[in-house]
């Protein structure tokens, strides 16, 4: 299960990820959709730390 509320990233001066709330309950599925650069990765990333 993923839980995450206001989730923020930066990287120095650059703000990555601005707030983001995130619900993901056992056993479903979740996906990211978008163009390369959109932020995809660094959520993952964020929300697995």
């Amino acid at each position: 299960m993923i839980d995450t509320t206001d989730l923020r990233k930066h990287y120095d001066r650059v703000e990555a990820l601005r707030g983001l709330d995130l619900k993901v309950a056992p056993g479903s599925i979740h996906g990211f959709l978008g163009r390369n650069g959109v932020g995809k990765t660094t959520t993952s990333r964020s929300s697995s730390a």
